[in-house]
């Protein structure tokens, strides 16, 4: 079965214009070693948006790979406030002339992961694994060169390790809410009060909760808390209704130890020593109002010039913006990689 033989679904954002079909599909790898271990029958899920096109020699010429957020998977990028901003006719990823990969991470999804029945039975992985197993579903479904990488929160830190472990798989690059650098202060302090509410529970049995950990769903809207703003949590000014959100946001927490192996992942990420490696020109776009990737700490300044090849764009606080949330809108930076596509010659660029 090729590529392009996956069961389609339209999504809404372009099912009208008729190119906006998804294809789904999923390579079963026999064996895959991750840093905690061996995994075995691993599933790695993907979506596909556009034609593939390949030149004489069956080298892909449109071909882009978009990378999630953690916890999340290939859905984020299917909702309106993405696809409305993206894929439509002349936008940056105007899907009549781009190939889009859309895989969902190990981990994560509809790939494997924890909560599938092995729970802490599940080896560790790292995000080292995470860019492997890309690299393996990318040689599977015969993508040697990528015109484009593109990952937000989790996945601009893959984007990033991708550019400097791989500087010839792509053409360009784009980095959106997040550091090439360790993940460290507050980003890291919320993380860990997660997953010590996790591993700390008296019921941890392995992670088989039942029912979830209520140490987890305390702390899970630590999630929603770092990732918003002041601006957009000002609405909630009544304590009961406070109560009320923080139950729903416990009821509605995903699974305890997929969520504790997806924050722990983060642990082997230091992009700092491939900097110098990167070859393909990259963008690095952030928020000036993102709690998790706060600007004043000059994270990204710091490391540029190492990275010759990179750029960097600061989108300003405004009643718009949601803080590291922000990403989920591509109405606020869309033009900015639309500019760097055009600059850097990308299929993108082209007027039909």
């Amino acid at each position: 079965m090729s590529l392009f033989d996956k069961a389609r679904v339209p999504i809404a954002a372009a099912a009208a214009d008729g190119w906006g079909d998804v294809r789904e599909g999923t390579e079963v790898v026999d064996r895959l070693m991750v840093s905690g271990g061996e995994l075995t029958e691993v599933r790695l899920h993907y979506r596909t948006l556009g034609t593939l096109r390949r030149d004489a020699s069956g080298a892909p010429l449109n071909a882009a790979m978009l990378l999630h957020g953690t916890g999340g998977s290939g859905e984020q990028f299917l909702q309106p406030g993405f696809t409305d901003a993206m894929f439509g006719q002349d936008q940056p990823l105007d899907l009549r002339r781009w190939c889009v990969l859309i895989p969902d991470g190990l981990g994560h999804g509809k790939s494997s992961k924890p909560s599938d029945g092995l729970y802490a039975d599940f080896p560790a992985y790292g995000y080292s694994d995470m860019v492997n197993a890309q690299q393996l579903l990318l040689e599977r479904l015969g993508l040697s060169t990528l015109r484009l990488i593109l990952g937000i929160s989790m996945g601009g830190m893959q984007t990033w390790m991708w550019a400097g472990q791989h500087p010839h798989r792509m053409q360009a690059a784009v980095a959106i809410a997040c550091e090439p650098a360790p993940i460290t202060g507050r980003n890291l302090w919320w993380r860990r009060l997660i997953t010590r509410a996790i591993r700390n529970d008296p019921d941890w049995r392995a992670g088989r909760f039942s029912p979830p950990p209520r140490g987890y769903q305390a702390t899970w809207p630590m999630f929603p808390l770092m990732t918003s703003t002041p601006r957009r949590l000002a609405e909630f000014s009544d304590p009961g209704q406070v109560i009320q959100t923080l139950d729903a946001m416990a009821a509605a927490a995903p699974d305890a130890t997929d969520v504790l192996y997806a924050l722990e992942a983060s642990t082997d990420y230091d992009p700092r020593p491939l900097l110098a490696e990167i070859r393909a020109p990259l963008l690095a776009i952030n928020f000036a109002d993102d709690e998790t990737n706060p600007p004043e700490l000059h994270l990204l300044e710091a490391a540029l010039p190492d990275a010759p090849t990179a750029s960097a764009v600061l989108i300003p606080a405004s009643e718009h913006t949601e803080g590291h949330q922000s990403l989920n809108h591509a109405n606020l930076y869309a033009h900015h990689i639309s500019a760097f596509l055009d600059q850097h010659d990308q299929p993108g660029a082209a007027r039909v």
